[in-house]
């Protein structure tokens, strides 16, 4: 083997030491060198669930392509490539054969439909379609449904039974469908739910009582709803909570009480309730809440302000 001269070696060496150093200060998210915030990172359709919650958490589960992780840290199965392609391929394979019944019957409807890498549909946007009860029976057949948004559109007692079996349901979108507190119940078997927002619906609050076993659930809308006060006691069970849209109902400072044991709530939607000066008191408690919005509601600026500094890093619209 040829062997290099001296200078020739040196220079590569500081060829490679320039890249690594390159590589290490391209990192940065900002001109300064700090990292960005979450919010500035990544935008998110609808501000009212701010997305950084319903993100899936680092090293587990999907990523936002719906790739899942690799959690043995082991990479592709051993042997020859042969054998690790076959082993990758053969079960998604089948497995996306399986559900193209379920696959062309959603494309019929037109629905949007968004596949992981293995060819599986993970989630499905149905907005403001003529779905039936029958046309959703086919959501059964979909094992990586992880993701599934419905509006727009009126759902019957039949059409809302299909969802309950949706046990793999992570995130659950369900805007103006007519839902009503009896309606709710065909969420409390979905446990896995970490995203849930029932939007421009009827439910006045005691429907509620089927979230409470929701334990992973971060992220709740219920804007635009006839929600009163007590509806809010059945939410005090979802300790993971952490960003809860209450805009545009009928929530009270009274209803507040009833927040207190959400000690994890960061983001506070109570945009055009009927809150006043006395009622952000009770907010007061809540020293891990980084966004308050109140917009449209009867606060003053003294208000604002004296709980602005109650409540270290808060931030507040009005």
């Amino acid at each position: 083997m040829e062997r290099l001269p001296a200078c020739a070696l040196r220079s590569a060496v500081a060829a490679v030491i320039v890249v690594l150093a390159t590589v290490g200060c391209d990192r940065r998210d900002s001109s300064d060198g700090r990292p960005l915030p979450a919010t500035e990172r990544a935008g998110s359709p609808e501000a009212a669930d701010l997305a950084a919650a319903s993100a899936p958490p680092e090293n587990s589960g999907p990523d936002l392509t719906g790739r899942p992780a690799d959690k043995t840290g082991l990479g592709a199965p051993g042997g020859p490539p042969e054998e690790a392609a076959a082993a990758e391929e053969s079960p998604p394979a089948r497995g996306a054969e399986a559900e193209r019944p379920a696959v062309e019957a959603l494309e019929r409807l037109a629905a949007r439909l968004e596949r992981n890498d293995r060819g599986l549909v993970y989630r499905i946007e149905a907005v403001g379609l003529q779905i039936s009860a029958s046309q959703l029976q086919c959501l059964a057949d979909l094992p990586a449904l992880e993701s599934l948004e419905i509006g727009d559109t009126p759902l019957d007692g039949g059409a809302l039974k299909c969802l309950s079996g949706l046990v793999g349901l992570k995130r659950l979108y369900l805007r103006n469908v007519g839902l009503t507190d009896d309606a709710l119940e065909i969420l409390k078997g979905l446990s896995q739910i970490e995203v849930l927002s029932l939007a421009h619906n009827q439910i006045s609050g005691a429907g509620l009582v089927h979230l409470r076993g929701l334990e992973r659930l971060e992220v709740l809308n219920l804007s635009t709803n006839p929600l009163m006060d007590d509806g809010l006691a059945h939410l005090a069970n979802l300790k993971q909570l952490n960003t809860l849209t209450l805009a545009d109902t009928g929530v009270t400072g009274a209803g507040l009480t009833h927040l207190k044991p959400l000690e994890k709530l960061r983001v506070l939607n109570l945009d055009r309730t009927d809150l006043v000066d006395g009622d952000l008191d009770q907010l007061a408690g809540f020293k891990n809440m980084r966004m308050l919005y109140l917009r449209g509601c009867k606060v003053s600026e003294e208000s604002v302000s004296q709980l602005d500094d109650a409540v270290s890093g808060l931030s507040v619209y009005y």
